[in-house]
């Protein structure tokens, strides 16, 4: 009979530094027939061999082959690095060669830009205040922002008065026949925003955390600011 793969190579997603195995489930390999696992290059030249059974052919230290029995074959890939992200094919050297891919990607945990974030900051009470969050990482870091204990953030606009917990603002405007019109607004307040930029209005004292979250694999970093 001739061997078949019983089911795809899942795809593996890692964090940088840490182990990455990929599975490749094989019926019917036969005595005869070999497994080997490639690194696809992104651009058009041969992949890699790096391993041929348990024999490892590229990369002793980083590769490493195990099996339970003839159907199961695990690539083990030691301290991943981002160069080691894409495709990889698991192949059987039969007659009619069969082969079958899988894609390793590697994320990279946030990583928060001291020079570009805000530290502690000082304002007249009640102004406004602008503060700055940079941060990398793979996928792209969601940032946001929230205030110690629930209390909302303050995004209206600067001035006001409040009437029942909420913040108002008039704004009195002359027409072309001299009248005057009386406008109010009510003030945006949020328990959390989401941006790189956070606008302040109505600065209290307080403390706010901004969260640095990455995805899948939520992992997330934070920084208190102190107002």
């Amino acid at each position: 009979m001739k061997p078949y793969f019983t089911k795809p190579i899942e795809n593996v997603t890692a964090v940088l530094g840490r182990n990455a195995l990929l599975e490749c489930s094989v019926e019917n390999l036969g005595p005869y027939n070999k497994v080997a696992w490639l690194k696809m290059d992104s651009s058009n030249s041969e992949p890699t061999v790096l391993t041929i059974g348990l024999d490892t052919l590229f990369g002793e230290r980083k590769y490493r082959v195990t099996q339970n029995s003839d159907r199961q074959w695990f690539l083990h890939i030691k301290h991943v690095r981002i160069s080691d992200r894409g495709n990889y094919m698991c192949q059987v050297n039969a007659k009619n060669m069969i082969s079958q891919v899988g894609h390793l990607d590697v994320q990279v945990p946030p990583i928060l830009n001291e020079d570009r974030t805000s530290s502690d900051t000082t304002v007249d009470e009640h102004q406004k205040a602008i503060l700055k969050c940079s941060a990398k990482g793979y996928p792209r870091p969601k940032i946001s922002w929230r205030r110690e204990n629930g209390q909302p953030i303050n995004l209206g606009l600067f001035g006001g008065q409040k009437y029942s917990g909420k913040l108002y603002y008039s704004i009195i405007q002359k027409d072309f026949s001299n009248r005057f019109h009386l406008f109010s607004f009510q003030t945006k307040k949020v328990s959390t925003f989401e941006g790189s930029q956070l606008n302040l209005t109505q600065v209290t004292r307080g403390i706010i955390e901004i969260i640095m979250n990455s995805s899948p694999k939520n992992f997330y970093i934070s920084k208190f600011i102190v107002l």
